[in-house]
């Protein structure tokens, strides 16, 4: 069995890590169009890009569907709501 196994792992772990701290500290914004449509907030469709702060208006959209039973852009006609 080889002994220096273990000390190689670790040292691999360790650079996985440090670079996958690296991409995370220098990634700013996004630019990737998935989620639901109800939910997705404006800035998604925009092409400057976006940060998590879109996650907010995704939640609140959310929790305005459990609060009230209907999304906050419900119309019978989608282009009512345009």
């Amino acid at each position: 069995m080889r002994n220096d196994l273990p000390g190689l792992r670790r040292d691999h772990q360790n650079k996985m890590q440090s670079k996958r701290a690296e991409y995370i500290r220098n990634r700013k914004l996004a630019f990737s169009t998935v989620g639901t449509p109800d939910y997705i907030a404006p800035e998604v469709f925009g092409q400057g890009g976006y940060s998590e702060t879109v996650d907010y208006w995704s939640c609140g959209a959310i929790l305005f569907e459990m609060l009230v039973g209907y999304p906050p852009f419900f119309a019978d006609e989608p282009s009512v709501t345009c």
